[in-house]
């Protein structure tokens, strides 16, 4: 057993090592950025009260610079105007060993650091894979008490390769759901010890660990009711187990509180340094909608559903029914799991962006797990190998969409359900597919009403009080708005009228533009508006993302990325409408919006009838 558990060690270090080493690309952006910035503003810059002012370092690269420059934005600020980090510190203390090391070295070697290069980011990758590989050891360990080993380590496998966990153990680092997994894991582990075997020892890490839980996401305190299932099962066990274990409760529950406690004390007094108040609310800007809580499209929805790109979890829950698995398992996901739902979609960004599928559920995935390894335990054969194959079916089909987003080619927090029916069995999407994100209309079939009639033109020499500028190539005249335009263009508004509906059947808006930088998140991307109003009311609204659709028309579509934009590039965007559902007298308005307030050149827009 010895040598057993230092071979693990060994292939487990490797593994991190060799994912840290071979990692070359930036992860501190967005939360990971939050996360982290508590490290370099304490240890090396010693400004951990004036965080935004390490953006004002020439030495950090610009994109960190710049996110950090974002802070004042994004996150509450003091007195004093310095932004107060919305994360609690628990994820930095977790990246701690890795950033202390790195930061250790580079002071025995006489180099300086600002703590954002690539080393202190791959040793980032190093401890959260090496955490990774921790957790599922530990939900092995745990499904081992219970079922065969084989399992026992087929249920782990696939909570690894069937779900999520995948794309924020390998691919997604700095977030802090891996190490919430390995933390959750080794309290539901420890616990299983517990019921064997009491161990004071093992309460107090169990309390410690809590404490960490609790302060990377105060929420998850509801993973307390772990270790106090076990601990009450005990109290069964007669008179003489009953009365010592009260007696050993007792005198050990003061430390335990202590050590609980200790992980949380250093996140009081940031929240004191800064506000004067050692509770802080650091989330003020957001919310919890307690009243309306997306369950069903935090389940089930297509942008970060959690069933939609984990359904293997599905099958899970299922199996978590079965005989097999032990009572007091069924209390404990019986009590997490609804609480832990509710939660997680009562939050005001119910789909979790920034992320593959639903990032939160990862932390009862030590509990699911065991709804796995039911199913795979079945003793009837047929009944074993349905299973299997729904099981294998399932997590491939997560795989596929984890594939997907690596290569550009989904992003499941903006994708929708047509877009995700349309592009199922596919690894490549093409051009008219983009519009399902968008839109349910089928682009390509209507964009085959080719004989069309142009009724309505805006150009960019008809905008008043704006510089009209030449391009020699294109051989026409455009625009160039600031970022302070919102709808920079105007609108084209047509009345339909009676001979019109019956003559054709498609509406075609139609929008010539470039742009001169890439527009990374669909929230910033600039929209083509089409609206219809009837007898003054809105029956119609519908805005199309212009950005990723520039210059990818012609291409092949293994070569379509969804959220590259090709710069400098003029191209026509067409939208396509059918007129069934409209009326004479209903009034068709076209616009431009720019809600990121984003630069972008533009030459004309127009409204079509095709039939």
């Amino acid at each position: 057993m010895i040598w057993y558990k230092y071979i693990i060690a060994i292939i487990a270090i490797t593994v991190s090592l060799y994912f840290a080493v071979t990692n070359t690309s930036g992860i501190l952006y967005g939360d990971a950025l939050g996360y982290y910035s508590y490290l370099p503003a304490s240890v090396i810059y010693h400004k951990l009260d004036r965080v935004d002012d390490l953006s004002d370092d020439p030495n950090i690269p610009t994109e960190i610079a710049s996110g950090i420059s974002r802070f004042k934005e994004s996150y509450s600020t003091n007195e004093k105007g310095h932004p107060i980090i919305q994360y609690s510190y628990g994820l930095s203390a977790m990246l701690s060993p890795g950033f202390l090391s790195v930061y250790l070295w580079d002071r025995i070697q006489g180099r300086s650091s600002n703590g954002f290069e690539q080393r202190y980011q791959n040793a980032i990758v190093f401890l959260n894979v090496l955490y990774l590989l921790l957790g599922l050891f530990f939900c092995y360990r745990s499904l081992s008490v219970y079922y065969p080993k084989v399992s026992a380590l087929g249920a782990t496998l696939i909570g690894l390769l069937g779900t999520n966990l995948l794309w924020f153990g390998f691919i997604q680092h700095g977030m802090a759901h891996v190490p919430q997994f390995m933390l959750i894991s080794a309290v539901f582990y420890l616990s299983t010890k517990l019921r064997l075997k009491w161990s004071d020892s093992t309460v107090l890490v169990i309390a410690l660990l809590m404490g960490l839980i609790t302060i990377i996401r105060p929420v998850d305190i509801i993973f307390g009711i772990i270790p106090i299932t076990f601990i009450l099962e005990g109290l069964n066990k007669g008179f003489d187990y009953r009365t010592q274990l009260l007696h050993r409760i007792v005198i050990k529950l003061p430390i335990a509180i202590l050590l609980f406690i200790l992980p949380i004390i250093p996140q009081l007094l940031y929240w004191k340094m800064m506000t004067g108040s050692y509770i802080y609310d650091s989330y003020s800007n957001y919310h919890f909608h307690w009243t309306e809580p997306h369950i069903l499209d935090g389940l089930l929805g297509a942008k970060n559903g959690w069933f939609m790109y984990t359904p293997v979890m599905l099958i899970a829950l299922v199996g978590l029914f079965c005989k097999s698995v032990p009572k007091r398992i069924k209390i404990i996901v019986l009590i997490i799991l609804p609480i832990h739902i509710y939660v997680t979609y009562a939050w005001y960004n119910y789909n979790y962006i920034n992320g593959f599928g639903s990032r939160p559920m990862i932390h009862v995935y030590p509990l699911m797990l065991f709804g796995i390894v039911s199913i795979l335990s079945q003793h009837n054969t047929i009944v074993r190998w349905v299973n299997l194959s729904l099981i294998l079916i399932t997590s491939l089909i997560s795989l596929n969409f984890t594939y997907k987003q690596l290569s550009g080619k989904l992003y499941s927090d903006e994708s929708t359900w047509a877009f995700n029916k349309s592009t199922f069995y596919k690894n490549n999407i093409s051009y008219h597919e983009l519009f399902y994100l968008n839109s349910d209309w089928d682009q390509n079939a209507l964009s085959k009403n080719t004989d069309c009639k142009n009724i309505e033109i805006i150009a960019a020499d008809n905008i008043s009080d704006t510089p009209i500028i030449f391009d020699s190539i294109k051989q026409m005249n455009y625009l160039s708005f600031d970022s302070k335009s919102k709808y920079p263009t105007g609108s084209i508004v047509h009345t339909l009228s009676q001979t019109e509906i019956e003559k054709y059947n498609v509406l075609k808006s139609s929008l010539l533009m470039r742009f001169p930088e890439h527009q990374f998140m669909s929230h910033h991307h600039h929209k083509l508006v089409i609206e219809v109003l009837r007898d003054g009311k809105q029956i119609l609204w519908e805005s199309i993302s212009i950005n990723d659709k520039i210059a990818k028309k012609d291409i092949e579509t293994a070569e379509i990325e969804i959220r590259r934009t090709y710069i400098d590039t003029w191209d026509t965007v067409d939208y396509f409408l059918p007129l069934n559902n409209l009326e004479s007298g209903d009034q068709v308005k076209v616009y431009l919006w720019n809600p990121a307030m984003m630069q972008a050149d533009f030459s004309s827009m127009s409204i079509s009838l095709c039939q």
